[in-house]
C-alpha cells in the first residue's frame, strides 16, 4: 500500500512541474552589428543565443541555420556549429565564419541565422551586416542623359547654402523604452489607390540599427519602400535592406562607420507603399522589433500598430522621402490635396529647415515659378495633382500627401514632362508599348540622386532598361512625347 502511494505521489510532482514549463522563443543576436572585408575576405562574428524558457523546463537543443545569406554574385559561404544546447534561462554562443564571393561588388549584404526547436515551435532570429570595401560608381554619364525644358539638368535656381541648427524633441515615456510605431495608426483609402505608412521611432536613445518586420492581411498589396533618412540625418552613411513576402515586409537598417555613435532623437525609419487590392480591414501589425545601440545592445521598445480600411471611394496618401542628403529632387502629388496650398503641405519642411525652394515650370510662360517661403517673392501657390515639381532639400527628411483620387489621365505636352502618376505601373514596357509603336512617347526617366543620374527606360528590343515599373506615389517623371498625347492608367 505504501509503495503505490508513493508512486502516485512522484507521478503527481513530475506532472506538475511539466505544467509548470512554458516555452519561449529565443533570443539571438550577432556581433559585431556590421564589419567590413574585401571580396573573398572570411570574416568572424559571434552569435549569441538565449534560452529564454521558464526554470521548470528541461535542456533544449536549438538547430542553427543561416536563412540569409548574399546568394549574388557565386558563391558566397558560412561555416558554424549545426546546434547549441541550452539551460532554460542561460546564454551560450558560437561562432559563425562568413566567406564573401571573389566577385563581390562594393556595398552592404544581410546575414540572418536563426535557432529554432521543432519539437516546441520556438524560434528567434538575429542579424548583421558584411560591408564589402569600395565604394559603387557614383559617376553620372557623359553628357546630360535628358533634360528638363531649360536644357540644363535642374532649374537654374540659386539655392543658400546654411547651417541649419536642428533642436530634437525627446518625449518622455511613461516605462521607459523607445516607442516603434505604424504612421498613420489608422487611415480609410480608396480601392486599388496607392497609400503609404511611416515606420518612426520616438525617444531613441544611441540608435545604431533596427531589424522590423511590418504584417499585413489579403486586402493589402506591398508596392515598395524606401529608407526614411532619420539614421542619416547627421550626414553618417548608412544601409538599407528589405525582403518582403505576400504578407509581411521586412528591413534592416544601420548606420556604418568604425567608432560611428548612434543616434538619439525621433524620425521616420522607413516609408512603405501599398496598393489596397480589395475592399476591407487589414492590421499593420509590428510582428518583429529589433532595435540596437551602438554598443549592439539591444533597445527596449513599446510598439504601436495600425490598420488601413479600404472602401469603394475613399481617399489615398503618399510620404515621399528625402533620403540622400542635400540636392534636387522630383515630386509630384498622386491625389488631389485636401488642401493644395503649398504654405500647408510644405510648412513642417520649411519650419525644419529640410527644404530650400520648390520650383515648377509655368507652361503658358515657359519660365520656372519657385518657392521660398517668402511672400514678396514667392511665385508659387499651389501643388497641383499630376503636376511635376523640382524641390532643393538641405537635408534628409519626409513629406507627406493625402487627398482624394483625381482622374486616371495626364495630359502630355510634345517635349520633356515632368509629372506625377495616379497608380502602379508593374509593367512600363508593356504598358507603353502602344503608344512607342505609334511613335508618340519614346523615354521615361527618372532622377537617382543616390547616383547622381538619370535612369532610363526606353522599351528597346535588346536594350535593357534602368528600371521598368511606376510604383512610388508621390514622384515625378520625366516622359517625352513627340506631339501631344493624352496618357491613361
Amino acid at each position: 500500500m505504501d509503495k503505490k502511494f508513493a508512486c502516485v505521489f512522484v507521478i503527481l510532482v513530475l506532472s506538475c512541474n511539466a505544467c509548470a514549463c512554458t516555452h519561449n522563443n529565443p533570443a539571438v543576436s550577432i556581433t559585431p552589428y556590421s564589419q567590413s572585408g574585401n571580396p573573398g575576405d572570411s570574416l568572424q562574428y559571434t552569435v549569441q543565443v538565449e534560452n529564454k524558457d521558464t526554470s521548470d523546463c528541461t535542456d533544449v537543443t536549438f538547430d542553427m541555420n543561416l536563412i540569409e545569406l548574399p546568394l549574388s554574385p557565386c558563391c558566397w559561404s558560412a561555416d558554424y556549429p549545426a546546434s547549441l544546447t541550452l539551460n532554460p534561462n542561460s546564454t551560450g554562443s558560437l561562432t559563425l565564419t562568413v566567406t564573401s564571393s571573389d566577385t563581390a561588388p562594393a556595398g552592404s549584404y544581410t546575414i540572418t541565422m536563426e535557432a529554432s526547436n521543432a519539437d516546441y515551435g520556438t524560434r528567434g532570429t538575429g542579424s548583421a551586416l558584411y560591408v564589402v570595401g569600395g565604394a559603387p560608381d557614383t559617376e553620372p554619364p557623359n553628357g546630360s542623359l535628358i533634360s528638363p525644358p531649360d536644357g540644363s539638368i535642374f532649374p537654374n535656381v540659386t539655392t543658400t547654402t546654411t547651417t541649419t541648427t536642428t533642436t530634437t524633441t525627446t518625449t518622455t515615456i511613461s516605462g521607459g523604452g523607445t516607442i516603434v510605431e505604424v504612421i498613420p495608426s489608422a487611415q480609410t483609402v480608396g480601392l486599388n489607390q496607392q497609400f503609404t505608412v511611416e515606420i518612426k521611432v520616438e525617444n531613441a536613445t544611441d540608435l545604431f540599427g533596427a531589424h522590423i518586420t511590418l504584417s499585413y492581411g489579403n486586402p493589402v498589396q506591398y508596392a515598395d519602400m524606401q529608407e526614411g533618412g532619420f539614421l542619416g540625418s547627421d550626414g553618417a552613411d548608412t544601409y538599407f535592406g528589405v525582403n518582403a513576402s505576400s504578407d509581411s515586409v521586412s528591413f534592416i537598417t544601420t548606420r556604418l562607420g568604425s567608432g560611428t555613435a548612434g543616434l538619439s532623437g525621433s524620425g521616420t525609419l522607413a516609408v512603405i507603399t501599398f496598393t489596397a487590392s480589395a475592399v476591407g480591414t487589414s492590421p499593420l501589425t509590428l510582428t518583429y522589433v529589433e532595435l540596437r545601440d551602438s554598443n549592439n545592445n539591444q533597445i527596449a521598445t513599446t510598439n504601436l500598430d495600425g490598420s488601413v480600411t479600404i472602401t469603394e471611394g475613399g481617399g489615398g496618401s503618399c510620404t515621399v522621402c528625402f533620403d540622400h542628403g542635400a540636392g534636387w529632387y522630383h515630386i509630384a502629388p498622386s491625389f488631389i490635396l485636401a488642401n493644395p496650398d503649398i504654405d500647408a503641405v510644405m510648412h513642417d519642411a520649411f519650419a525644419t529647415g529640410c527644404v530650400d525652394s520648390v520650383v515648377a515650370l509655368d507652361k503658358s510662360t515657359g519660365e520656372f515659378i519657385s518657392y521660398r517661403n517668402n511672400p514678396n517673392i514667392d511665385r508659387l501657390k499651389t501643388l497641383d495633382y499630376l503636376r511635376g515639381y523640382y524641390a532643393y532639400a538641405l537635408k534628409d527628411c519626409c513629406i507627406r500627401f493625402t487627398g482624394a483620387p483625381g482622374a486616371n489621365t495626364v495630359a502630355l505636352n510634345s517635349g520633356w514632362n515632368l509629372v506625377g502618376v495616379p497608380k502602379e505601373i508593374p509593367d512600363l514596357k508593356e504598358f507603353l508599348k502602344p503608344l512607342r509603336d505609334a511613335g508618340k512617347i519614346t523615354t521615361v526617366a527618372k532622377w537617382n540622386p543616390q547616383a547622381s543620374r538619370f535612369d532610363k527606360n526606353r522599351g528597346r528590343e535588346g536594350e535593357t532598361d534602368d528600371f521598368n515599373e511606376l510604383r512610388i506615389c508621390g514622384l515625378g517623371y520625366f516622359i517625352y512625347a513627340t506631339e501631344d498625347v493624352t496618357l491613361s492608367f
